[in-house]
């Protein structure tokens, strides 16, 4: 992905509030909304709605305006993708980088779903295939203890029971628009 989480989640708010006033989410009224509410240029907004529109979290289309000065005119519109309207790639990688959680162009671990920018690891990315320092660390502890599953298993069942008894309060379900945020932006979850 290419747009920051809180960029995007800025501009997913502007689109709400926009129709919320019955208006067609254009990039000037996006644009004045995110100057209002946080400091933010029109060339560095319309950069994000653009990144926003190519990663598939915003939609662009054409409306035509229906009152007001712009009735019968056509603008360039933004709306908010419906869950389950884009099928988007499942590459089995995560979407930001995993140091520094941040957008851009990644190196995507061949053992797992990890990916890191070229700053943020300290292996080697000009081979082949890219393996990142959690499965190499992963390999090597693997290597030198060699305990028996049964016995791994019992000690993974007390530490379940026990973590489940600290956590009551996780188990309850959330809001429904907090589970549409989730969606959106957690590729895959970690706990």
């Amino acid at each position: 992905r290419l747009t920051p989480v809180n960029y995007a989640r800025q501009l997913l708010n502007a689109i709400v509030s926009i129709r919320q006033q019955k208006q067609i989410p254009n990039f000037d009224r996006i644009s004045r909304y995110l100057q209002r509410t946080t400091d933010i240029t029109p060339r560095k907004c319309k950069e994000h709605l653009n990144n926003a529109v190519s990663d598939g979290l915003i939609v662009e289309y054409t409306a035509v305006g229906v009152k007001g000065q712009r009735t019968g005119l056509e603008q360039e519109g933004y709306r908010i993708q419906l869950h389950g309207e884009v099928v988007q790639e499942d590459s089995g990688h995560d979407w930001y980088c995993f140091e520094c959680h941040g957008p851009g162009e990644v190196y995507e671990c061949s053992d797992c779903f990890r990916v890191y920018h070229l700053g943020c690891t300290t292996e080697v990315t000009t081979g082949e295939t890219f393996t990142c320092n959690v499965c190499r660390n992963k390999e090597v502890s693997r290597q030198k203890t060699k305990m028996k599953k049964k016995m791994l298993n019992t000690l993974l069942s007390y530490t379940i029971l026990r973590l489940k008894e600290k956590t009551r309060e996780l188990h309850k379900l959330g809001q429904k628009a907090s589970s549409d945020d989730f969606r959106r932006f957690i590729y895959r979850k970690m706990d």
